[in-house]
Formats: structure tokens, C-alpha cells, sequence
């Protein structure tokens, strides 16, 4: 999924930063940044199931993806159920 904030940029520049995505599987995605939630969104239909894959810090427009994100992504986990903001807490606090 793609998500644009229109106010201030999720990661810094030559910083660590601890980003997590929940979402509950209908229509709430949430963004949290270093532990604190960063920004909730309501999308206006459930993510769908595709035949594109997932790419990490790129999006896919129309037929081709982006250039995408320029750095790196360390400890990357899925996890199937959907976190709590104190778990998101706990997790930035083991980083």
C-alpha cells in the first residue's frame, strides 16, 4: 500500500528510524514512527489481494514501479495480526 503524508516526511535523513504499519484488515491503517503514532489514515476500500507482489519502499503506477526508496531496510518483519500501539511501543523500545 501507498501512503502519501502531505505534512511532514515519515524518515529523516542519515537517521535510524523505527517505522511500523498496522492495519486491521478492513479499512484502518496506522503509522507509527520511533514508537509514537505518526499518522492513521481511513481508506475508502480494504486492500486487495494482487498478482504484483510486495516491494518494499516502492509503489507500483500503472504498469511500472518508481524509482522507490533510496537507503536501506534492516529487520523487516510481517506479522499477521494486527499490533496495539503498546506493542508498537515495545517494540521500538527492544530496537
Amino acid at each position: 500500500y501507498y501512503f502519501k503524508n502531505t505534512t511532514s516526511a515519515i524518515t529523516s535523513l542519515n537517521a535510524v528510524q523505527h517505522i511500523v504499519i498496522t492495519y486491521d484488515g478492513a479499512l484502518a491503517l496506522k503509522v507509527y514512527k520511533n514508537g509514537t503514532l505518526f499518522e492513521a489514515f481511513t481508506l475508502t476500500s480494504a486492500i486487495q489481494n494482487t498478482t504484483f507482489g510486495v516491494k518494499l519502499g516502492q509503489r507500483r503506477s500503472s504498469s511500472t514501479w518508481d524509482n522507490g526508496f533510496r537507503g536501506y531496510l534492516d529487520d523487516f518483519a510481517w506479522i499477521p495480526n494486527e499490533l496495539t500501539s503498546t506493542q508498537v511501543t515495545n517494540l521500538y523500545a527492544k530496537a
